[in-house]
């Protein structure tokens, strides 16, 4: 069902976000868990490959509606949602993955997140990349606040590390808010377009950029598009416009705004967490971590990022970065990267189920 969009999500911080969390956070029952063990069996059943599925091959009679409130919570009240009790626990990798893809095909369409088309995401440390990688989600280094490239961004939680790894929220209207109070100059700089880095560019090795602002606000609708690493990360390339000493003390305004523990909500996910987070409203960020030698002690999260039938309209300055600024469509990921026809098929379908305009 279609709702009528009003896109005018509250600003909230650690207090009043907590207040009500009856809002945003939900525990399974054992009914639901029960039903995602037989929608599980039934997708093994059906022998399909993963792009072969529909929601209707993932059967949801009751979580169905859950899964729709959760979309409908992040993109028209606080931005984010929290489902716990998801049954991951003592499951193989390949059936937690199952599970999660199952899931989303109830909330949206998949988008890719890498250059080798991946649709499914695993976030924890793989210890194999080099201090110059800015993709941080496999290691276990802190990454500040930011958001990704897409409507929506789930997590699931399949296993905790020894240390820390703690997620973050915050608002990023709030820190809008706090801005346009206290550094109105700043603010406004951020609202003007700035380069960021195109990781889906690496022509002669070095990658591209685009230009859109930080924070933008339309008459029904305002968006965050806030990375303070890919931005930075710009001013190495020679034909990148250099960031002027104003916009560069905003980014750290913002970037120390964002970390104000009155502000943000530390979100300590547990196994069989699904974190649902808007990119528009929400920045979020993550603690350093150290994983214990036994699985069960390694942080392990499967990533999705998804375009939704319930999203916002766009401004024109994020048709570079979205494909489509039209509320509602499939949209977002890294639009540099191929998209084979097997999985431009797929996508195409499932839009056809979820609503989402192609």
């Amino acid at each position: 069902m279609k709702l009528t969009p009003t896109w005018t999500s509250p600003h909230w911080n650690r207090k009043s976000l907590l207040a009500i969390s009856h809002d945003w956070f939900y525990e399974l029952t054992q009914h639901q868990i029960a039903e995602l063990e037989r929608a599980l069996r039934h997708l093994i059943a059906t022998r399909k490959g993963p792009l072969q599925c529909t929601p209707a091959d993932f059967p949801l009679p009751t979580l169905h509606t859950v899964l729709q409130h959760a979309l409908v919570e992040c993109e028209h009240g606080c931005g984010l949602f929290l489902i716990r009790g998801i049954p991951v626990a003592n499951k193989p990798i390949p059936l937690a993955r199952l599970l999660a893809w199952g899931i989303g095909l109830h909330m949206g369409v998949p988008l890719i997140q890498n250059e080798t088309e991946a649709l499914l995401v695993e976030v924890r440390n793989k210890d194999n990349l080099s201090p110059q990688n800015i993709r941080g989600h496999n290691t276990a280094r802190e990454m500040e606040f930011h958001v990704d490239a897409c409507d929506l961004v789930t997590l699931l939680c399949l296993s905790k590390a020894a240390e820390g790894g703690r997620s973050k929220v915050v608002s990023s209207l709030t820190i809008h808010h706090q801005l346009s109070t206290q550094y109105p100059l700043e603010c406004r700089a951020l609202s003007l377009p700035l380069p960021f880095i195109d990781v889906s560019k690496t022509e002669a090795g070095m990658p591209g950029f685009f230009m859109c602002p930080v924070f933008t606000r339309m008459p029904d609708a305002f968006s965050c598009r806030f990375y303070r690493t890919r931005i930075l990360a710009t001013q190495e390339l020679s034909q990148a416009p250099k960031i002027n000493p104003l916009t560069l003390k905003a980014l750290d305004h913002f970037q120390r705004i964002a970390g104000d523990a009155a502000l943000n909500v530390e979100m300590d996910l547990q196994p069989g967490d699904l974190q649902c987070l808007n990119n528009h409203v929400v920045c979020h960020a993550r603690e350093a971590f150290r994983d214990g030698s036994k699985p069960s002690q390694q942080r392990y999260l499967l990533r999705q990022w998804l375009a939704t039938g319930v999203s916002r309209p766009l401004p024109k300055s994020h048709t570079y970065a979205y494909g489509s600024i039209k509320a509602g469509s499939l949209r977002g990921g890294y639009q540099g990267w191929a998209i084979s026809p097997a999985i431009k098929t797929f996508q195409e379908c499932l839009a056809h189920y979820n609503q989402i305009t192609v």
